[in-house]
């Protein structure tokens, strides 16, 4: 104790620092600290909450661009199908057009060639038809008389057997 008077301490004041300290203590305790202590829980939780919406918001951007990438592969892979199958079906178009077109123009080849036959075969009858009037008239003039149809008729036999 005679420490305590060598300091000038005097124990009742002291004791009622320590009360009053302890008095402050709990009042600021309860009334301070655990708002405040609060306040700083809360605030660390919403930072820590935070920060995880920012990893997933991270997490699902990243996801969406992968999405995205495969769309957009998945879309050119279409594209470049689609062009192939317009290539594919064009060159089908212009394969059946050009045997369509040879086939027409075979067909009308055909026709012609048949058409051109017949009128050579018609030229042909008409040319011994009038080779015959001639040579029969050739005869007449020659022999100065008239023929009578049948010799005209055996003549022209003869004349068409030597021409084939």
């Amino acid at each position: 104790m005679e420490i305590i008077n060598d300091f000038g301490i005097n124990p009742v004041l002291l004791t009622a620092q320590i009360v009053n300290f302890l008095i402050l203590f709990v009042i600021l305790r309860k009334i301070l600290f655990k708002p405040l202590l609060k306040t700083l829980e809360e605030r660390k939780q919403r930072i820590t909450q935070s920060l995880k919406e920012a990893e997933q918001v991270s997490a699902e951007l990243a996801e969406a661009e992968k999405t995205s990438k495969q769309i957009v592969q998945r879309a050119n892979q279409q594209a470049d199908q689609l062009v192939q199958d317009a290539k594919k079906i064009a060159s089908d178009i212009r394969s059946r057009a050009l045997l369509e077109a040879k086939a027409e123009t075979a067909l009308v080849f055909a026709k012609n060639k048949q058409a051109l036959e017949l009128e050579k075969e018609k030229l042909r009858s008409s040319l011994r038809h009038d080779l015959m009037e001639v040579v029969v008239m050739v005869t007449e003039k020659m022999l100065n008389k008239s023929l009578s149809a049948q010799e005209k008729a055996e003549i022209t036999k003869k004349s068409l057997k030597e021409l084939n």
